[in-house]
């Protein structure tokens, strides 16, 4: 008779949180080890805010360097869904700049928020509000975390860990008290 479960090492990261770590190969046998709707969405957002920002920049025939951050997204919503290890540390990274963007408009006062339209404004708003959700989701994500990190949470191992701290800290109390 054979046993296949096997033993799993979990390694705790900063916060406490433990995680089990896979091979490419075990991730991409996993039913989640492929991109699933939000992840599609999030990639499709990136595509379409590089493409539009790319677009943007010819038409006022702005530098070339100018549209290097929306190829940068064109890249990272492509790398997404094809799986790349360093999509995902540009995907979490270009977002930023919508926050910090609606952060500067919020910093210029009146003047950045009546110097552009009510469209521009609302944009810029609501780029900074998928940005957001999108830096949770890549970073805390259970789907993200396994196809880019190569790891999942162990919720079992945690509870393990919690319970030993508590028996530990139930002892020291009977020694003391």
């Amino acid at each position: 008779m054979s046993d296949d479960r096997r033993i799993v090492r979990t390694v705790a990261d900063a916060n406490g949180a433990q995680w089990v770590y896979l091979t490419r190969e075990e991730i991409e046998a996993h039913p989640k080890g492929r991109p699933g709707l939000v992840l599609w969405v999030v990639a499709a957002w990136f595509a379409a805010s590089g493409g539009l920002e790319v677009a943007l920049a010819l038409a006022a025939g702005a530098p070339v360097w100018t549209g290097a951050l929306g190829v940068m997204s064109l890249v990272a919503g492509v790398g997404l869904i094809l799986r790349v290890p360093w999509a995902y540390v540009l995907a979490v990274l270009l977002p930023a700049r919508f926050v910090i963007g609606f952060v500067q408009t919020l910093g210029g006062g009146a003047q950045g928020l009546t110097g552009a339209s009510q469209a521009e404004q609302v944009f810029v708003l609501v780029q900074a509000a998928i940005a957001v959700l999108a830096i949770f989701y890549l970073v805390e994500g259970e789907r993200p975390n396994l196809i880019y990190r190569h790891r999942f949470r162990s919720y079992t191992a945690e509870r393990q860990v919690e319970e030993e701290r508590r028996r530990r800290e139930e002892e020291e109390e009977k020694r003391d008290g």
